[in-house]
């Protein structure tokens, strides 16, 4: 009995500096963050469930009204695609007719242009450049390279064939293609919006394979009541990331995506939302360019706060100028090899 109140007290002794040092080193108890109070008119939702990206935009006109008062306006095509010009310019009786060479541009929100009008996106002042294209933007909120891949093979398939394709990445996107538990940790509190199961991508025997989870997140036990816990399971998380090496992923699907882009006659152009050396550096034998981004979007002005930490109106000018040039320079080398 004296053994094992004994050891009863050292447990207690154990789990109690446990929880001091997790404290200490900023932890707390685990708390699902509850979604924002967003407003959308009409119908109240933004996506729809889709059997092979997991979600995507529903079409129409909506007003989305921050919790702070915060209002911005999009626009999205019969196909959940955002306008790149005005919405009276498109045949929407003969969505396949092809009028001009297209340049896709991929992406998440920062290409989709969340909490920002749609004259406002980088993509609608790339589309005031080149006249002569027309830019097709398939940037969606929370999407990551596998998705924009998915999207590629998709309109392929369709029988569509662009001009050019840039492929916007920041590096957030590697976690989105292998969707471990810290991906789906932050996803899980909006299955509101009806998000059922993702793409995920897996190296196996340096071979890419690609398949649909379902969101399964479930935290620990007591994680929602000790800071350690909840410590050691973000720790796991983080393992978990490296041991699926998800930035190798994200090289294995950008090597696919330019592989079939080639063959259907589309050079592909990668904007990096980061430094872009080394991602150049690691694109480079793979044969793939890649075109600085970058903008410092916690500069004053360049974000939507105190709303949202989006990229501002602002911000969005900037990543036209920038992958203005990127694309000139690819347009360029492709004449001058034609």
């Amino acid at each position: 009995m004296l053994y094992v109140g004994y050891l009863g007290i050292l447990l207690l002794v154990l789990a109690g500096s446990a929880e001091f040092i997790a404290r200490r080193a900023g932890y707390l108890p685990y708390h699902a963050p509850a979604a924002k109070a967003i407003t959308v008119v009409p119908g109240g939702k933004l996506y729809r469930v889709d059997s092979l990206l997991g979600y995507v935009n529903l079409p129409g006109v909506f007003a989305i009204t921050l919790p702070m008062g915060y209002t911005y306006h999009v626009t999205n095509l019969p196909n959940g695609l955002r306008i790149t010009h005005p919405l009276d310019e498109y045949d929407l009786e003969h969505p396949s007719t092809f009028k001009r060479k297209e340049i896709w541009v991929f992406g998440c929100s920062f290409t989709y242009g969340q909490t920002i009008n749609d004259d406002e996106t980088f993509a609608w002042l790339l589309q005031k450049e080149y006249p002569q294209y027309e830019i097709v933007n398939f940037g969606t909120n929370g999407y990551g390279t596998l998705h924009s891949y998915l999207q590629f093979k998709q309109r392929i398939q369709e029988g569509r064939r662009p001009a050019l394709v840039v492929v916007v990445y920041a590096i957030w996107h590697d976690e989105r293609n292998t969707f471990l538990r810290k991906r789906q940790k932050s996803v899980a509190p909006l299955n509101f919006l009806g998000v059922q199961d993702q793409p995920t991508a897996r190296l196996s025997a340096d071979s890419l394979v690609i398949s649909q989870q379902l969101i399964g997140y479930r935290p620990w036990p007591l994680m929602n009541r000790l800071a350690f816990v909840h410590m050691l399971e973000t720790r796991y998380d983080e393992i978990e990331d490296r041991f699926h090496h998800s930035h190798e992923v994200t090289k294995a699907i950008l090597k696919r995506f330019h592989q079939l882009a080639a063959q259907n006659g589309a050079p592909l152009l990668v904007g990096s939302l980061g430094d872009p050396a080394p991602l150049a550096a690691e694109l480079q034998p793979l044969g793939i360019p890649v075109t600085d981004m970058w903008v410092d979007i916690a500069r004053p002005g360049y974000n939507n706060q105190p709303h949202d930490g989006h990229p501002s109106p602002r911000a969005n000018v900037e990543y036209a100028r920038k992958l203005k040039r990127g694309i000139d320079q690819l347009l360029s080398a492709i004449a001058g090899h034609g």
